[in-house]
């Protein structure tokens, strides 16, 4: 019998904006600071073919410090990372940006702790159909760049994560991080899972021989969401003596049956996330963020998950208009 997951959770209430545990510059796309041609250079130069240390390439004016490229023989491992210093690893393979002008995907990981990991997936919108993806206005499209404050702020004692080793799964997909679809409009391509296992996958190759002392999984916004499909996932991949799930300003509340079809189009069923019923429920429709968010509960009943959000968050607010105008139902909270 499955001990209620209930006493291990936690929801919070804040009266105010967002509460995401980043800054401004979380949302700040890098070519702001960086032009395509710097980045595909820094994507370029960070390899090491010949195995060994990873050439880096430190780019004190930019906003992504370093860089290393992935290939078979290099593997941008975190004992060549700086401790503390955030490095950009270019995964290749079939990772990629939604933006076509700029394809080129990285997450960025802060070297910490070998016994304590944190994974956190980055926000920053959603394209969901050709007007949000088109208008260019809806979703992150480029690789962003490296936020310092929160849960980035290595030197604030006051951040309870600062000594962890903290991937930051970035987000520039516009899918929520599952996606897995090529759209019939623009030449739009969307591998948000892709992306997000390549990081996994680092963290893992890592991690995954280490009895972790912490493991954290969080994400802010589209990223909280994205926590909560994946954390049965992240949960069943590591060992860990304590683990928590913190969820941080997106709550699963759509209008109607919006989200199943969101996640639907997104292709997220296409993918290896899940199984059995749920895999049956994605197929018709019928899964829902709040459906794994559950089911990661009911199955790791000892782990900490919490939630926490605003009374008042004009991002999510709009969202919820943005999905029901979108989809030609009422903005209500019926939630399917």
């Amino acid at each position: 019998m499955v001990k209620s997951p209930l006493p291990c959770y936690l929801f919070l209430v804040l009266i105010g904006v967002s509460s995401c545990f980043g800054d401004a510059q979380q949302f700040k796309p890098v070519g702001l600071a960086a032009t395509v041609e710097e980045l595909q250079q820094a994507a370029a130069e960070g390899s090491n073919d010949e195995g060994g240390s990873p050439f880096f390439m430190s780019r004190p004016s930019s906003n992504y410090r370093e860089t290393c490229s992935m290939t078979p023989s290099q593997r941008c491992s975190l004992k060549h990372l700086k401790r503390d210093t955030a490095t950009l690893i270019f995964p290749g393979g079939e990772s990629r940006c939604i933006s076509n002008s700029n394809k080129l995907y990285a997450f960025r990981v802060f070297p910490g702790s070998k016994k304590k990991l944190h994974i956190t997936f980055q926000g920053g919108g959603a394209c969901f159909n050709e007007f949000s993806t088109m208008s260019k206005t809806m979703c992150i499209t480029d690789v962003t760049a490296t936020p310092t404050k929160g849960i980035y702020n290595r030197t604030n004692p006051k951040n309870p994560f600062r000594h962890h080793t903290l991937v930051q799964v970035i987000y520039c997909s516009g899918d929520l991080h599952v996606g897995n679809t090529a759209r019939p409009y623009g030449g739009i391509v969307q591998r948000g899972f892709a992306n997000a296992r390549s990081a996994i996958s680092w963290a893992e190759e890592n991690f995954h021989q280490k009895h972790l002392k912490s493991l954290v999984i969080g994400g802010c916004s589209a990223g909280s969401l994205a926590a909560q499909m994946w954390s049965k996932e992240l949960l069943a991949r590591f060992r860990y003596k304590k683990a928590v799930v913190l969820a941080d300003s997106y709550v699963d509340l759509f209008a109607g049956h919006t989200q199943q079809k969101l996640l639907l189009d997104n292709g997220v069923c296409t993918t290896p996330l899940f199984s059995g019923k749920m895999q049956d429920s994605c197929n018709a429709g019928n899964l829902s963020v709040h459906d794994m968010f559950m089911d990661a509960m009911t199955s790791f009943p000892h782990v900490t998950f919490a939630q926490i959000n605003s009374k008042a968050d004009a991002t999510q607010m709009m969202f919820h208009q943005a999905v029901a105008m979108g989809s030609g139902v009422p903005p209500d909270f019926s939630n399917g």
